[in-house]
């Protein structure tokens, strides 16, 4: 028997569907994705921890769940909204279908609901609270009162606490990156080890001199949730290392590296999702990138900071993209390592090799 689902999005009429996964509740900040494939490799992405994900594309998650393409040991979001949930594993290294992964792994979500009209809501407002309910607690009067629980929106930060080496794919060279981890993609460490150096993975408040003392030929510091005020540990570290090694920040690793030399910081309520349009100033041609982040470098602060803008959006002119030849900087606001999503984004990583050699 189906059982009957609620959306609600804080502030915006109710959104009534079909519940699917888990039976019960959860709450978060909304955003919108228009993948149409590679759905777990974006629910396993660390950079969504704590997100509810409305998905534009009305069929998801049908190729069932290859594990290799899992970007994280745990599903990293709360919870979906969707127009219809894969019952299949149509893929033939799917091991599971999308809703029995969602109900073993007691997430909620919901289907059977409009979702080009959610997604034009988060259009407008940008991010935005919601709360979903299934069976039992597709109540209206429940759920809105988890708009006024503070406690209950709280998002840890990802990343891991302890220091260890990734072993996938490594090459023979004698050299290391250190990847400094807030919320790390497998994916990520899967394109820097094929540069063919060992890859060292160390928590986001790890010391510079302890990092420093392995001497390693370049340091990443990965995407991840959150904002980058709230890693003040990582900026001591970044500060102490600025110019002495190569520095390579992705995401929200790029906004510590990127306030760290002189540039300001913005959080107003908009975000980039999914996949993004990006230029590079002064070529005729874009590209299609992936991104996960809800911060923007202020324009104007990047020259005052000796930085050199490489990408912009092109939707909305935000910086995407920063370097600092002297210093050895190079920072990426979106996730180039394409997993899911275009592959248009790889050169970063011959990129960031040629930058380590020299």
């Amino acid at each position: 028997m189906a059982l009957p689902a609620l959306l609600l999005l804080e502030n915006e009429e109710p959104f009534w569907g079909v519940g699917v996964g888990m039976e019960g509740m959860t709450q978060g900040v909304m955003v919108a994705s228009a993948f149409s494939a590679g759905i777990p490799d974006l629910m396993t992405d660390p950079s969504y921890t704590g997100k509810l994900v409305c998905f534009t594309y009305p069929h998801i998650g049908t190729s069932g769940m290859v594990p290799s393409d899992l970007q994280s040991d745990e599903i990293a979001v709360r919870g979906i909204a969707a127009r219809e949930v894969g019952r299949t594993a149509a893929n033939r290294l799917g091991v599971e279908a999308m809703n029995a992964w969602l109900d073993r792994n007691g997430i909620p979500a919901i289907e059977g609901l409009d979702t080009r009209s959610v997604t034009a809501i988060l259009a407008r407002r940008g991010l935005v609270r919601a709360v979903i309910g299934t069976g039992k607690y597709a109540d209206a009067s429940v759920l809105a009162k988890q708009f006024s629980d503070a406690t209950s929106w709280d998002v840890p930060k990802a990343g891991t606490t302890k220091p260890y080496d990734w072993t996938d794919g490594v090459g023979d060279d004698s050299g290391t990156i250190i990847v400094y981890d807030f919320g790390v993609k497998k994916g990520l460490l899967r394109r820097l080890a094929s540069l063919g150096r060992a890859i060292r993975v160390v928590p986001s408040n790890y010391p510079a001199a302890d990092a420093l003392a392995l001497k390693p030929d370049g340091i990443v510091f990965s995407g991840g949730n959150g904002v980058p005020d709230t890693r003040a540990e990582a900026h001591a570290a970044a500060s102490a290392m600025l110019g002495q090694v190569p520095l390579w920040g992705i995401g929200v690793g790029a906004g510590v590296l990127a306030q760290v030399a002189g540039a300001a910081i913005a959080v107003n309520g908009t975000a980039h999702y999914g996949v993004q349009p990006v230029g590079r100033p002064g070529e005729p041609s874009g590209e299609m990138t992936v991104q996960a982040h809800e911060f923007w470098i202020e324009g104007e602060s990047l020259m005052t900071a000796g930085l050199e803008l490489t990408h912009v959006h092109l939707n909305d002119g935000s910086v995407e993209g920063f370097r600092c030849t002297k210093r050895r900087l190079v920072g990426t606001l979106f996730h180039p390592e394409s997993e899911p999503g275009p592959r248009d984004s790889l050169y970063c990583f011959e990129r960031f090799s040629d930058m380590m050699r020299k």
